[in-house]
């Protein structure tokens, strides 16, 4: 016979059973707890502790070498400063540690905010210059793209037109052209190599108007010598034979020290 009785009470241990086998969800823990983090005397973020303090911790890395997280102090220092007088040295302080740690794109931006942002100061032209200083670290090979090499010439123009009207960007001048004409060779060695690239894919018509531009546009890097080189081996892979022996005499008549490398070209087309 059925016990109705005896199947309830069955019924309800099993159920009592598999609730106390279930896991228990874990409780979660708050691990950071703002107010009590702000409040820490032992270990706080910079973006919680006053313009004093972190110019005493900013100080205390860059004495111990720490230089890349006093860059972190010094930006925030930057954000909560209210004397327009300090702010002014905490830029320049902040791209020169930039500079220092190498990143140079970054300490480029800085520098020309400086001048920007200053352009009275006794200390722009010193920005100015270090920003062309910064971008000039990264220039590619000549192989690679040449973006960089002409944003470092069109800077060194813009700075040779202050240096004319202020006497304090003077001093910096011959640094900035040394720096400005590297890179005028350097744009040059890029043509030539696009140059010897067209030669060497048969593309003669583009070889023709790459060697006109470098004529034109990059005689004060390019020698006679040199010059002479390109259009015989223009000819030669033209098959213009008369021109190009004509154009090698000439180049051992007046240049007899000149060497020619045999198979140029094919050394050329290797850096692509």
């Amino acid at each position: 016979m059925f016990d109705k009785k005896k199947y309830v009470l069955i019924i309800g241990a099993a159920g009592i059973v598999f609730v106390g086998c279930q896991k228990k969800p874990e409780e979660r823990k708050n691990y950071f707890k703002r107010d009590e983090f702000e409040q820490s005397s032992t270990f706080r973020l910079p973006q919680h502790m006053s313009f004093k303090e972190l110019k005493v911790e900013k100080e205390r890395l860059v004495k111990s070498g720490n230089t890349i997280v006093a860059i972190t102090f010094l930006g925030q220092m930057i954000k909560k400063c209210t004397d327009p007088v300090e702010l002014e040295h905490l830029r320049l302080e902040f791209a020169d540690l930039l500079y220092a740690v190498q990143h140079y794109d970054e300490a480029a931006t800085e520098y020309s905010l400086y001048a920007q942002l200053y352009p009275g100061s006794e200390r722009a032209a010193y920005a100015d210059f270090q920003a062309i200083k910064a971008l000039n670290q990264g220039l590619l090979s000549a192989d690679r793209d040449q973006d960089r090499t002409q944003e470092v010439i069109l800077a060194a123009k813009k700075f040779a037109k202050k240096a004319a009207a202020r006497a304090d960007y003077a001093k910096y001048v011959q640094k900035v052209e040394s720096m400005a004409q590297a890179c005028v060779a350097l744009l040059c060695q890029s043509e030539v190599l696009h140059f010897y690239f067209n030669l060497n894919h048969n593309q003669l018509k583009a070889a023709a108007a790459r060697l006109d531009w470098i004529k034109e546009n990059y005689c004060s890097c390019t020698t006679a010598a040199q010059v002479l080189e390109l259009e015989y081996r223009f000819a030669k892979a033209a098959g213009y034979e008369k021109t190009a022996r004509e154009k090698l005499q000439e180049l051992s008549k007046k240049f007899p020290d000149y060497k020619v490398t045999k198979n140029k070209e094919r050394s050329y087309a290797t850096w692509f």
